[in-house]
């Protein structure tokens, strides 16, 4: 890399003047002593005579470089010769960190080539660079920084970018490594501040408390970090109260172009100002009036309304303290529904209950700001919430946040601010703030009829308090309410009385009632819900709603599928438990029968208890009875059995009990009773509901079927104790089924199938339809057989040549009942077939026969062919 001079640079001294870019006469030593007494000043004169100037000292000269000197990019002009030794056509090399500069080779070099004017361009690496020649440091390359900061010397508090009041006395810090000038024998880098006020104007030069102008040219930065100090009070150069000064928000900035470096140093981007090298940022202050005002972000006509936070805000001396309270509540007591809005404790520069506020004599009267606010304190602090001592911030600005609640009265308040200046002067300022009570609601989920035993939704908005209070009102409760949870009474003002829920913060609140356990008769009850815990007779300042509900007990119902069960055949016990328990309990007792079991209640209500066929066919004959017990709203079954050993005992919450199973026990209709009387005990809050049925041998009927014609289409029936859509198998065979010799044809006719019992009239029937189109004429035998119940009968009817019946007088086979199929097949019959010779007038009957099998066929074959005969013969 090549430094090269500048075009023009070629002076060795160098004098830094103020640059104007309006001219401006030079002001004569007489007129600067009366500039006091000027009142139409609009721009501070900006040549100063002891400041306009920095000029190289009798020993240094700002361009003169000393050996191994520091220098900054950007410079132009410098003398590396002199002082520093180097030559033109030396080489200076730049090594990285750690290089050994007697080993290795620089990573940077340039050549020297007029060492009176070498200009440090940007880019330029920083650091130290060497003279290859002698191998020894020859000047150290810097990055120029530059920074700034505005001081109150009252305070001495940083206002940069802040806001002051008028009268603040002003400095400034410097910030920068432009101190490394002081190496080349001068006083210092020479710096300029510039100051913008609203208008544009740019000042070159301050007045002071003292009506003293200060200059901000060229004052040489001699120091890392170091205060301009003017010649005022503190050593303020800038009074904000001069008359020149108005109020606004000022630009200030620091800049420096020593040696041209601002002007070559520019931002390799933008091509701007290198701002933080040669310029530094542009910062503000505003100056604003020495006033103080309070204003509130409640709407200005609806106000707050009560439960809600608001604020207000004080504007005024940055770092100031002022007391602020809530007038005129001194008459307010403080208690529940007679508080003034608080301010809420813990916020940053907020003192509530400061004792200097609390004595703070705010009138010519000496009244104290502890007399003009309602009594009480914050439980949580001990002192008042009504006052505070409010420190403002730098910009002169503190908000303070206000809470109410359901006890905060409903009234237009003021809040004020004020403090005594040094004059002895009251300054001060208010707002009006009106709080309104909120609205409350209830609503109960459902259609407002519920069981005792029922969880009930209530919910609501509450926009009045942070809590809802709710009780109950209704038959044989306190008259002004009772607790939802346990029916005591509630009390007036006492919040645990009252059955509580929390708002949320969308003002909306759900409690969820639990009916179980409740001491409370059926009948119509009114639900009040309150922002506060104000009972029936004290809601007249209170926000309150109420809902109606119907409470009612609940029941039990039972069915039974069938009054009369086969063995073998399901039963199926349904029925409705209202007031929605999770379960119910079901008892079936019967001889050499105790059974106890629970059933799960369904969400509508409802619930099935199966008995299956595997039970019924294993019980005995006879009646049965069953009692389906309802928990009530406790939710607990106050009867229940508890088995010991083999013996199992029933017992009530009261002690009383019955033997069910083992020695002793009761039976059948005894032990039913023995249950209902439990149940019906007077400590037994349980329902119940009974039933019987019986349990009965399976049976079928076949109804009687008279001769038929060969393409006859007919029904065979009967009745039966089987249950409701039970499927029965039909065999229609013709009695020529029977074994034959191998070598003879088979002659067969017939039909098979199966039906579904119905529910009839008298009973439960069953029926099949025959078509005899393709039979032969013959005795056929009708089978009926359930798998299930196992269970069958047979009977028969013949089936006579087309047009043959209305020919021959015979007697209808009888209709013939089985009761139950033993383990071999065969049934005992109790009824008789009977058939009249239309030959000699003579009746035959027959002795009850087992149910054919191939024996029983042949003879059936036998008396089909009589039949046939006679009809022949007629």
């Amino acid at each position: 890399m090549v430094f090269v001079a500048p075009v023009g640079a070629q002076d060795n001294t160098t004098v830094v003047t103020a640059v104007n870019t309006t001219a401006v006469p030079t002001i004569p030593a007489d007129i600067l002593a009366n500039l006091t007494n000027l009142t139409n000043v609009t721009t501070v004169p900006t040549v100063v005579s002891n400041v306009t100037t920095v000029a190289a000292n009798a020993t240094g000269n700002i361009k003169v470089v000393p050996a191994s000197g520091s220098v900054y990019v950007g410079e132009a002009g410098l003398n590396l010769n002199t002082l520093a030794g180097i030559q033109n056509g030396d080489t200076l090399g730049w090594y990285q960190s750690g290089s050994n500069i007697q080993t290795n080779s620089p990573d940077d070099t340039f050549v020297i080539s007029d060492a009176l004017n070498v200009y440090i361009a940007p880019g330029t690496k920083t650091g130290v660079w060497y003279n290859l020649k002698t191998n020894t440091p020859a000047i150290t390359v810097k990055d120029p920084s530059l920074a700034m900061k505005i001081f109150d010397v009252k305070t001495g508090k940083d206002v940069t970018n802040k806001q002051v009041v008028e009268g603040a006395l002003l400095n400034f810090r410097i910030d920068s490594n432009l101190d490394a000038f002081t190496q080349r024998g001068v006083t210092g880098a020479p710096v300029t501040i510039k100051v913008k006020d609203p208008s544009g104007n740019v000042y070159v030069a301050l007045y002071n408390d003292l009506k003293q102008a200060n200059g901000l040219v060229n004052i040489p930065v001699s120091s890392s970090s170091f205060f301009v100090k003017g010649t005022g009070t503190s050593g303020a150069m800038w009074d904000t109260n001069y008359q020149d000064y108005k109020n606004g928000d000022y630009k200030i900035w620091v800049e420096s172009n020593v040696n041209g470096m601002k002007d070559n140093y520019k931002d390799p981007a933008s091509g701007a100002d290198n701002t933080g090298k040669t310029i530094s940022s542009v910062y503000t202050l505003t100056i604003g009036q020495d006033a103080l005002a309070i204003t509130s972000n409640a709407d200005a006509t609806a106000g707050v309304i009560r439960n809600n936070d608001f604020a207000i805000s004080i504007s005024g001396r940055p770092n100031q303290a002022y007391n602020l309270w809530v007038s005129g509540t001194s008459s307010m007591t403080g208690a529940a529904g007679d508080m003034p809005p608080a301010i809420k404790s813990g916020q940053n520069g907020v003192a509530a209950g400061a004792a200097t506020t609390g004595s703070y004599v705010y009138n010519n009267a000496g009244a104290t700001v502890a007399s003009d606010v309602a009594a009480g304190v914050n439980p949580d602090t001990g002192l008042s919430a009504y006052y505070a001592n409010v420190t403002t911030d730098d910009n002169g600005k503190r908000t303070v946040g206000f809470s109410t609640n359901a006890s905060t009265k409903d009234q237009t308040y003021t809040i004020k601010v004020q403090w005594t200046d040094s004059n002895g002067e009251f300054k001060s300022d208010s707002v009006k703030v009106k709080v309104s009570k909120g609205e409350v609601t209830i609503t109960s989920s459902g259609n407002q009829s519920y069981f005792l035993g029922e969880s009930i939704t209530l919910s609501g908005k509450n926009t009045d308090s942070s809590n809802v209070f709710l009780f109950i009102t209704g038959p044989n409760t306190p008259v002004n309410g009772a607790n939802l949870n346990d029916i005591q009474a509630v009390v007036n003002g006492q919040a645990g009385s009252f059955t509580q829920e929390t708002v949320n913060t969308d003002d909306t609140w759900s409690y969820k009632w639990e009916t179980s356990n409740l001491n409370i008769d059926a009948g119509s009850y009114t639900i009040y819900a309150v922002g506060v815990p104000a009972d029936k007779d004290h809601l007249k300042d209170a926000k309150y709603a109420t809902a109606s509900v119907i409470i009612k007990k609940p029941f039990v119902t039972a069915n039974a599928s069938a009054a009369t069960v086969a063995k073998g055949d399901k039963l199926v016990i349904t029925g409705l438990a209202e007031g929605k328990p999770s379960s119910v309990a079901y008892w079936i007792v019967g001889k050499n029968l105790f059974a106890y079991n629970t059933e799960t209640v369904n969400d509508d209500g409802t619930y099935e208890i199966s008995i299956d066929r595997g039970t019924t066919q294993n019980l005995a004959s006879g009646q049965y009875f069953a009692v389906i017990q309802h928990p009530m709203s406790n939710g607990i079954f106050d009867v229940a059995p508890f088995k010991n050993g083999s013996v199992t005992r029933v017992y009530d919450t009261s002690g009383n009990f019955f033997i069910a199973e083992g020695a002793g026990r009761l039976q059948g209709s005894d032990a039913a009773n023995a249950l209902v009387n439990l149940l019906n005990g007077a400590n037994i809050d349980d329902k119940y509901t009974k039933l019987s049925f019986v349990i009965d041998e399976p049976s079928i009927t076949i109804n009687a079927i008279p001769d038929k014609n060969v393409g006859d289409k007919f029904e065979v029936s009967g009745t039966t104790n089987l249950a409701v859509g039970d499927t029965v198998l039909i065999d229609v065979l013709s009695s020529s089924f029977q074994p034959t010799d191998k070598t003879q044809a088979g002659d067969f006719s017939g039909v098979s199938g199966s039906t579904t019992i119905v529910k009839g009239d008298n009973g439960n029937t069953w029926n099949f339809t025959v078509d005899a189109s393709a039979f032969k004429a013959d005795q056929y035998s009708v089978k009926v057989e359930s798998i299930e119940a196992s269970t069958s009968q047979t009977s028969t009817f013949n089936l006579l040549e087309s047009g043959a019946v209305g020919n021959v007088t015979a007697q209808p086979t009888a209709a013939v009942t089985t009761v139950k199929t033993n383990a071999t097949g065969s049934s005992t019959s109790a009824a008789t077939s009977a058939a009249t010779s239309a030959g000699n007038n003579t009746t035959a009957s027959t002795a009850p026969t087992q149910s054919p099998g191939f024996g029983a066929l042949v003879a059936l074959i036998g008396l089909g062919a009589v039949a046939f005969l006679v009809a022949r013969r007629n």
